[in-house]
């Protein structure tokens, strides 16, 4: 009896540990909650989708300013992708004066593409620039040119013309002006150039972007008159009379003279036509304001006085 006991005590202990022991240990995870050491998945941001449009890029040649290249905003991954000039068509219509027939010409052309390099998230267009009035900078431009690329239309976002814009903007009376300022904080010289009667007008734009007047302002040339380079001042004749106006002109120089730090006895005057003959009227006026002055294709002569 006693043995009995014992063995029943025995026993009742033994399951009490083994319940014990299975209410300790944790139920196995179902399958799909089974930890993995992959680590979770996550979906690629889906790129927000770009807004295309193309600006136009202007260099000054022997002959104007012309559009040499258009630059084509389509998004770094779109860069990367192959393209052939006959995915794209630019147009444009140019209305310019033929000194073949002497009268306002309108054209309507297709401006072709000989290059296309990627350049970050945008695609660079070098044109063909045949001889002519067609592929020159006009006020309309960026109204005038339409692209497409895969026949999706494209906008125009602008116009650029790096040596161009170097070049302040201004006024003094009647006569616009433009006057590039070198970086330095030391006196500088000045060249004063006047325009030949092709660039007289009011955009303030020709008589720096036409005869590679935009030359003066290259570093190489820059660099020909020292460590400080020089001021290039050009105004721009605007009235009917054939002659630039040496007191207007006169006006704008004294405003510079006065507002920056100008090397007053290297002040140099040339032009060509009838900048040059504005340069022999000016020395004439002011014999003794200019340390040099270089007339080209002058229709007029020095007085024996002011020679």
């Amino acid at each position: 009896m006693k043995k009995t006991r014992t063995f029943a005590l025995v026993l009742a202990s033994m399951l009490i540990v083994v319940g014990l022991a299975a209410g300790c240990t944790p139920a196995s995870k179902p399958a799909a909650e089974t930890e993995s050491d992959e680590p979770a998945a996550t979906a690629e941001p889906t790129p927000e989708p770009v807004e295309k449009s193309f600006q136009l890029m202007a260099d000054c040649i022997d002959w104007g300013e012309v559009i040499s290249s258009i630059e084509v905003v389509v998004g770094e991954e779109a860069a990367k992708g192959t393209y052939a000039p006959e995915d794209f068509e630019i147009k444009t219509t140019v209305t310019y004066f033929s000194y073949a027939t002497f009268s306002e010409v309108t054209e309507e052309i297709t401006r072709e593409i000989t290059n296309i390099t990627a350049d970050g998230n945008k695609l660079v267009l070098d044109l063909a620039i045949p001889f002519g009035e067609t592929v020159k900078v006009y006020a309309d431009s960026t109204t005038a040119y339409s692209m497409t690329l895969k026949g999706e239309a494209i906008k125009c976002s602008g116009l650029q013309s790096p040596l161009v814009d170097s070049f302040l903007e201004g006024k003094i009376g009647d006569v616009n002006y433009r006057l590039f300022v070198p970086e330095t904080d030391k006196p500088a010289p000045l060249v004063l150039w006047l325009h030949g009667a092709g660039e007289r007008g009011t955009d303030n734009r020709l008589q720096v972007a036409a005869n590679r007047t935009t030359s003066w302002v290259t570093p190489e040339h820059q660099a020909l008159f020292g460590e400080t380079g020089a001021f290039v001042l050009a105004p721009q004749y605007n009235d009917g009379t054939g002659k630039h106006d040496t007191a207007a002109i006169k006006a704008i120089l004294d405003d510079v003279l006065a507002n920056y730090n100008v090397d007053t006895t290297r002040l140099y005057v040339g032009g060509c036509s009838m900048g040059g003959m504005g340069t022999n009227d000016k020395i004439t006026a002011y014999p003794d304001l200019f340390a040099a002055a270089f007339p080209i294709c002058a229709a007029n002569t020095l007085s024996e006085e002011a020679s």
